[in-house]
């Protein structure tokens, strides 16, 4: 199964996209890394594996990996020999960049903007839409691609 996240916006915070799973479209917010002058997602552009996990506070989601890319689904994964590794990654529920903690790519129904920033809706009703969707299909790939160029938004 290919599930895609296609980028929409990068912002000073954070970076906005969507994600599209069976025809379903999800809007999403995703961390950045702090990097002066430059926008660093949590997830470089390319192919990743999704393999359905559950978070140390009993969350069911899924975690992202590609070695190739530089992301292992575990810390203790990442060879020592690597110094900008990216791990324990996930798609979850999350509704502002505050509960983003870490590297993740949160999920909503719908994506508005408050002076507090960027808020999703409906997280985790998202969150099981997705897994409902995936079901037991266990070979998920996650295309990440930009379709935007800085600040669209």
């Amino acid at each position: 199964m290919i599930v895609t996240l296609k980028r929409e916006a990068y912002l000073p915070d954070g970076t906005l996209g969507m994600l599209e799973v069976n025809g379903r479209k999800f809007p999403t917010l995703e961390n950045q890394r702090k990097a002066p002058d430059r926008h660093d997602c949590c997830l470089p552009v390319g192919a990743y594996r999704l393999v359905p996990t559950q978070r140390a506070g009993g969350d069911k989601c899924y975690a992202i990996s590609s070695p190739m890319l530089g992301v292992w689904e575990r810390p203790s994964e990442v060879p020592k020999h690597v110094t900008d590794a990216r791990s324990a990654v996930f798609l979850a529920a999350g509704f502002t960049l505050d509960d983003l903690v870490g590297s993740h790519v949160a999920i909503g129904k719908d994506r508005s903007r408050s002076r507090e920033g960027w808020l999703l809706a409906f997280s985790r009703d998202a969150v099981n839409e997705v897994r409902t969707l995936i079901g037991s299909t266990l070979d998920i790939t996650l295309i990440v691609e930009d379709v935007c160029s800085t600040n669209d938004v």
